[in-house]
């Protein structure tokens, strides 16, 4: 009876022709873009352009098809800039931290509400994180962090710094890293070569090559066995880096199975970045996503486009970048909301707000 001709795949923004086809007694279509209508249709050509805006946004866009006496036939959804796990469940997962214990479903009632209205809590889980990491992969970096992984390595398994690091992970993590190299078509997260979970090799200096971690109880060197990572063509200085639109496709990534998560962007000084996207819109949108962000970089930089960097330059720098990480994935929680919500419509009470805070986009969120 209705039916959308646009499918949108990858990032919307802008200005898009919005296409259905109709069937039946449907005589006209509304459009509603978050719940804002955009356009009512009333005849052929059943076509109308929405205005996305200018800046990555997780967006429900709704066509409502009414026979001529207004009663509504037909309703179907699209959900864009968004993880498509999410939408296919009936529940919406909202990271939050919290001062002391979380509170179990039946404290949070009245917590939680969009356009006055309350949502029920199903369930709040914690554990089990998705780190991603973004290598800009040039040479020069490359070459800091090659050296950088051999001086921390070296350092012997009873090293307490080294022990601290293998901490790093915990059981039910997964780790895994973005190049920010690949084609510019398909759904963002198509576009990047995506690694194997480094959360299933142990790199101890006792075994050769890698082994699979079989028991909880393994340390694997978590953010340290990611660092030298080299993949052969994403090092060449010609190689064109989207940064920005690697970072935005991490974030939908490490979103998409609800579970507590992070985003580390591993930079370079000085790197052009020929994304769609610019940082500041990439920023934004990862706090809309409730996802952290965290910059490192073994440059030294006082001013830079994605804010705050967190310089890895020597060991002990590194280890204080992968504690703030660490205390970043601990705090959060998972509270699953029943229903389908963009998260950012949803709203805490006053009650929440004295106990709960959204995880952000940058630091330790």
């Amino acid at each position: 009876m209705l039916t959308f001709l646009s499918i949108f795949v990858g990032w919307v923004v802008g200005v898009h022709p919005v296409e259905l086809t109709v069937g039946g007694d449907v005589a006209t279509i509304e459009i509603l873009l978050d719940d804002a209508s955009v356009g009512k249709l009333e005849g052929r050509p059943w076509k109308v352009n929405v205005d996305f805006g200018p800046d990555l946004v997780p967006h429900r866009l709704v066509a409502v098809g009414r026979d001529a006496g207004g009663t509504e036939l037909a309703r179907i959804a699209q959900w864009l800039n968004f993880p498509g796990d999410l939408v296919k469940a009936e529940l919406t997962a909202l990271p939050l931290t919290f001062s002391g214990k979380p509170p179990d479903a039946a404290e949070m009632a009245g917590w939680f509400v969009i356009d006055g209205e309350p949502l029920e809590v199903a369930k709040v889980e914690s554990g089990g994180a998705d780190i991603l990491i973004v290598q800009e992969a040039t040479p020069r970096l490359w070459g800091k962090l090659l050296r950088l992984h051999k001086d921390t390595m070296e350092g012997g398994s009873g090293d307490p710094l080294k022990q601290k690091l293998t901490s790093g992970l915990h059981h039910g993590d997964s780790l895994r890293v973005l190049l920010p190299v690949g084609p510019t078509s398909g759904s963002p997260m198509q576009q990047f070569f995506v690694s194997d979970d480094f959360a299933d090799l142990d790199y101890g200096p006792a075994t050769t090559g890698v082994v699979e971690r079989r028991f909880a109880e393994a340390r694997p060197y978590g953010v340290l066995a990611t660092l030298p990572f080299p993949f052969e063509g994403a090092m060449r200085d010609d190689a064109p880096r989207r940064v920005a639109d690697a970072v935005a496709a991490a974030a939908q990534i490490v979103a998409a199975k609800g579970r507590p998560r992070a985003v580390v962007l591993i930079k370079d000084r000085d790197t052009k970045d020929v994304s769609a996207h610019r940082p500041e819109s990439v920023r934004r949108y990862l706090e809309r996503m409730h996802v952290p962000l965290l910059v490192w970089s073994p440059e030294r930089s006082k001013k830079d486009p994605w804010g705050d960097v967190l310089n890895i330059s020597s060991e002990q720098e590194l280890l204080r970048a992968v504690l703030q990480l660490r205390r970043a994935l601990d705090d959060q929680h998972l509270v699953w909301l029943r229903g389908r919500h963009l998260p950012q419509e949803i709203e805490l009470s006053a009650a929440a707000a004295e106990r709960a805070e959204r995880v952000g986009a940058a630091g330790t969120g």
